[in-house]
């Protein structure tokens, strides 16, 4: 039997984002919806457990402690970020356990087509076929063509991968301790969210929900071409997953380093997630803004036209950022540098020379691309005349 999975995952880099094409056919990044559901965690205990396991791995690494004596953390952070850490977070195992979860969790796929469970990897041989026994006798159907579908949420630009669509096989009344009622019937689809890591519900619950919630509410698919995985110019958007229901989903747990192999299963309230999520998407738009509701004191206050003038400079950047051939143009002849030639941004309360520079470029660059121009504030528009 050949068994082939399409790597459907279109991740690129530390930011792990997609890149994938938007309703107008171009391609951008897109968040990864993970990248929200810990904007709301209460991760004191997990950064606990995280310094305990760096702790210990640099106490099992001599070269470690005394790299990290000989190094101030304030200066050679380079030393600490690419070297002290990552080797003791290695030493400490905490990365075996995130590899052993990730093939875990790519291997239910082949169990789902038909692997047997000593073929995959003798050791885990009791986790896979806990996990077959358990997904067989759910009243569910897997429907295999959504298997780790890449979807896309518009509005937010923010993309993730399901793991699994199943469909309803009988009636099934889910009432959360809320009170919130779900029925659900035959040929209704839900998702299914594997999990294989050692923290379960009690310190992934509201993560669990907000993910969940972000999926079900896509708008669109991504399938990436099958010649050129990697290309996003060759993938496709696709419609939404049909029959979706957007109120609840399923997540199955099973932590790979427990003897017993004994799953969790838990219903999922996506209101209640999907209301969360719209509070990340606040939190994360007020940290955002947050560099905005300061200012450097100082004796001289902006006149009207230079808060009007730094107004029309932001507006055009704007508008040249969605260009990407202008924008990168921009980055290229920007003005505002440092000694060190280092760029510097276009801050709050900037000077009139800053302003000027910037005026002046913009101008060059709009008539170079033919972008719409940005009338300075003001100014009178023309009215258009009209027949008497």
């Amino acid at each position: 039997m050949t068994i082939v999975l399409e790597a459907a995952r279109t991740t690129t880099g530390e930011d792990s984002y997609y890149l994938v094409k938007d309703p107008d056919g171009k391609v951008k990044r897109h968040t990864r919806a993970s990248n929200y559901t810990k904007v709301l965690d209460d991760d004191y205990l997990l950064r606990r457990n995280d310094d305990r396991m760096l702790a210990h791995g640099v106490g099992k690494r001599k070269d470690l402690a005394q790299l990290a004596r000989s190094h101030d953390p304030r200066t050679d952070r380079d030393v600490y970020d690419q070297t002290i850490i990552p080797s003791a977070r290695a030493a400490a195992e905490t990365d075996a356990r995130a590899n052993h979860g990730t093939s875990f969790h790519k291997d239910t796929e082949l169990l789902d087509q038909g692997a047997q469970p000593v073929a995959l990897d003798p050791d885990l041989a009791h986790h896979y076929r806990a996990y077959i026994d358990t997904i067989t006798r759910l009243p569910f159907a897997i429907i295999h063509e959504h298997t780790e579908q890449v979807i896309i949420l518009d509005g937010y630009q923010i993309a993730g991968t399901i793991d699994r669509v199943v469909e309803v096989l009988e009636e099934t009344t889910i009432t959360f301790k809320t009170g919130h009622t779900v029925h659900l019937l035959p040929g209704d689809r839900i998702i299914l969210d594997i999990k294989s890591g050692r923290w379960g519900l009690e310190y992934s619950a509201l993560a669990w929900q907000m993910q969940c919630a972000i999926y079900a509410h896509h708008t669109a698919t991504w399938h990436p071409n099958p010649a050129a995985p990697k290309d996003p110019e060759r993938g496709q958007r696709g419609p939404a997953v049909d029959g979706l229901r957007r109120e609840v989903a399923l997540v199955f747990h099973l932590n790979i380093d427990d003897p017993d192999a004994t799953p969790d299963l838990h219903w999922l309230d996506l209101e209640h997630g999907y209301d969360a999520f719209l509070c990340a998407v606040q939190v994360k738009e007020h940290r955002r803004l947050a560099k905005r509701g300061t200012c450097l004191y100082t004796d001289h206050l902006p006149t009207a036209v230079e808060v009007q003038m730094e107004a029309w400079v932001r507006a055009r950047l704007a508008i040249v950022g969605e260009h990407q051939h202008a924008k990168a143009c921009l980055l290229r002849q920007w003005p505002l540098r440092n000694p060190d030639d280092s760029l510097i941004k276009y801050g709050d309360q900037p000077t009139a020379e800053q302003t000027a520079a910037l005026l002046a470029l913009l101008g060059r660059i709009e008539a170079e691309f033919g972008l719409p121009f940005c009338p300075q504030p003001g100014s009178q528009q023309p009215t258009p005349a009209t027949k008497e």
